[in-house]
């Protein structure tokens, strides 16, 4: 059995006491179908609508209306309230070519969607392969891949990071700032616009702070691979177009994405800036999930995550119970999905091992640390 027990819970009762939680894993493939909503009722669509288009649905999740458009009877890209413009493509950076196909199925249904709304909404998109390769399904049935889970994250899990010495979202987010807005951040190659992904963004908590205040980009991409997750995301964003009433033109726009970390949609050399919260120890196959954002940033673009890594007094057990002496023994003997890494610096090495460099600490506090890595330029 692991000295730490159950991964984060061993570290939050260690760092202060609080309630037993389980941290949900982000950014990974679930086990809800493509498109699934749960909590959300389908209505008839109006006879103006569905004279236009017949690809063309509405449903109601609470007391918002939310444009459907899609291919299929999978409903593959939706949207929420916002203020985009009419062509999906423009609002994404280079995809890869069967990213790309699925895109351009749901276009022209998108643009004729968006012809009967005032305020054209922030897409939220299906691009997650399901034969992306062999299964990893441990983190498959957390409940944070629910609608019901997104909302507990949303409303009081999250705040349990504070144990681990997470600074909360307005300080984690004024931190990633200062390293996303550099003057010379990465262009994509192509001439593409600029985007910034928030990699696993969870229910938005930190992207809509991110969103607040990032520069020097055309577009903010929310991703994870929860489709609740993802949706929750794209309604903060909505809250931020909402309450801004000047007109959006020429601002930062937004989108969302269902994607899987371990294969991003994205095209190589694609996108400006990378932002991931919390998520990596998370993830299945970390050192892939990192190779993937590696491969997808443009030449001096860069990366920015926080993680955790284990609390001191339990990486002490580890040693002298002779369990673990070093970050490659535990991460051969202990390390799963949803428990934290060794030490700081096995985390910046596994961002160099992706092929990032000048890797820097931004921030560590308990088992937070905050880690930027850039591209090379070529």
């Amino acid at each position: 059995m692991s000295v730490f027990g159950t991964g984060l819970d061993a570290i939050a009762r260690t760092v202060a006491p609080r309630p037993r939680a389980r941290c949900r894993g982000r950014g990974v493939r679930s086990s809800s179908a493509p498109g699934a909503r749960s909590g959300s009722r389908r209505i008839a669509n109006e006879s103006k609508a569905s004279s236009a288009i017949s690809t063309t649905k509405i449903v109601a999740v609470r007391s918002r209306r939310r444009v459907v458009v899609s291919a299929s009877e999978d409903d593959a890209a939706t949207s929420s309230s916002g203020g985009n413009g009419t062509s999906l493509f423009p609002l994404l950076p280079a995809l890869e070519p069967w990213a790309a196909a699925r895109v351009q199925k749901w276009a022209s249904g998108w643009e004729k969607a968006a012809a009967l709304t005032p305020k054209l909404p922030i897409p939220v998109l299906d691009l997650a392969r399901e034969d992306a390769g062999e299964e990893k399904g441990l983190l498959r049935k957390l409940a944070f891949q629910t609608t019901f889970g997104a909302w507990v994250y949303d409303k009081g899990y999250r705040q349990m990071f504070r144990a681990l010495g997470y600074p909360g979202p307005e300080g984690e987010a004024a931190m990633a700032l200062r390293a996303l807005n550099q003057t010379d951040a990465g262009r994509p190659i192509g001439g593409e616009a600029a985007a910034c992904l928030d990699i696993s963004c969870g229910p938005g908590i930190i992207t809509a702070k991110i969103a607040e205040g990032l520069t020097g980009y055309d577009t903010l991409i929310a991703s994870d691979y929860s489709d609740a997750m993802t949706r929750k995301a794209a309604e903060a964003l909505d809250a931020i177009i909402a309450e801004d009433s000047r007109t959006r033109t020429g601002r930062l726009q937004f989108a969302a994405a269902k994607a899987d970390v371990g294969d991003l949609p994205f095209a190589a050399n694609s996108v400006a800036g990378a932002h991931a919260s919390a998520a990596a120890h998370c993830w299945p196959d970390p050192k892939l999930g990192f190779r993937e954002v590696a491969r997808v940033l443009a030449p001096g673009g860069v990366f920015v995550t926080s993680t955790v890594v284990l609390a001191g007094p339990i990486k002490t057990k580890f040693v002298e119970r002779g369990l673990c002496a070093d970050a490659a023994s535990y991460d051969a003997k202990e390390w799963k999905p949803n428990t934290p890494f060794w030490d700081t610096p096995a985390v910046v090495k596994m961002l160099e091992d992706a092929g990032l460099v000048d890797v820097e600490v931004l921030a560590q506090d308990k088992c937070f640390v905050m880690v930027k890595g850039t591209k090379p330029k070529q």
